[in-house]
Order: structure tokens, then C-alpha cells, then sequence
């Protein structure tokens, strides 16, 4: 079982979830939710990540054949397409950048063997056509090889 705790006007509610592969939890507004046996990944985590990126690092990552295509499974329908400096990226959508720091931690954590990963919402930054591909993009990182399965807590507030 994972622990969650729910955090509202001051009141605090603890459950306890079923562990698996892909858990979904939708707060309402004002209820701050948090897994702390799990990674948090945010935007303000993703987007730090890409700030703080050299561009020797950024070409090393986005020429990789890994990212490449877990990028163009998120935006694949977007058009957008993978800068060769990380200037353009960092001067660019907050959501793309959003989106290359999720792909860039989720991967770390996977290949770090992490096994429980708590993304807080996700969908910050992006646009509707890009959330709903967001699922399939964790799953694709989930089935990398990597000593074991990684439970990945989505939580929408």
C-alpha cells in the first residue's frame, strides 16, 4: 500500500492506495495532495531542470535516440520539433519546456531506479493536445529495463 496524504484548510486526511503501475488521484481545488514515500516531480522542478541544463548537456540529450521519441510522442501534434541550441528552447513555450524537463527527470529517476514517482500536476503549462498524450509518455518510460517496475502517481489539483 502507498500512503497519500490530503492537505485542506488545515485539515489532513491520510489514505492508503493500492500499489500499482499507474495511479490517477484528481483533487479538487484548494486540496494539496502528497505521496511521501515517492519523487515529486512538478513544473517548477521540469522547469528548473531545463534552466539549469548546459548546452553541452542538452545536445547530448536531445540527439539521443530515447528522448527524440518520447518528444515527439508528447508533441506529436503539436509541430513542434526539438531545438539544436537550448537557447531557443529556454526563450521559448513554458510548456515545451515543461514537457522536455518531465521526459529528462522521469528518465533520470528510471534509470536511477527510483520506483515511486509522484508527478503533481502534470498538465501545467500544456496545452490540451499535449496532456492527452502525456499518459502514454509515462507509460513508454515505465517499460524501459531497469531493475523493476516504477509506480508513477499523477495527481491533478
Amino acid at each position: 500500500m502507498t500512503k497519500v496524504i490530503a492537505k485542506c484548510d488545515g485539515n489532513i486526511t491520510e489514505h492508503e492506495i493500492p500499489e500499482q503501475l499507474f495511479t490517477a488521484i484528481v483533487a479538487d481545488q484548494g486540496i494539496k495532495v502528497e505521496v511521501p514515500e515517492a519523487l515529486l516531480i512538478d513544473s517548477r522542478k521540469t522547469v528548473e531542470c531545463m534552466e539549469k541544463m548546459s548546452q553541452r548537456a542538452w545536445e547530448h540529450i536531445s540527439t539521443g535516440e530515447l528522448f527524440q521519441h518520447l518528444f515527439n510522442m508528447l508533441f506529436r501534434d503539436s509541430g513542434v520539433k526539438i531545438p539544436v541550441l537550448i537557447e531557443p528552447l529556454l526563450d521559448g513555450d513554458i510548456g515545451v519546456i515543461h514537457g522536455c524537463g518531465l521526459i529528462v527527470l522521469l528518465v533520470e529517476s528510471r534509470f536511477a531506479g527510483v520506483k515511486k514517482v509522484h508527478i503533481r500536476t502534470p498538465e501545467d503549462h500544456l496545452h490540451p493536445k499535449t496532456q492527452r498524450l502525456l499518459v502514454s509518455v509515462i507509460q513508454e518510460i515505465q517499460k524501459i529495463p531497469n531493475g523493476g517496475e516504477m509506480e508513477v502517481a499523477v495527481v491533478a489539483e
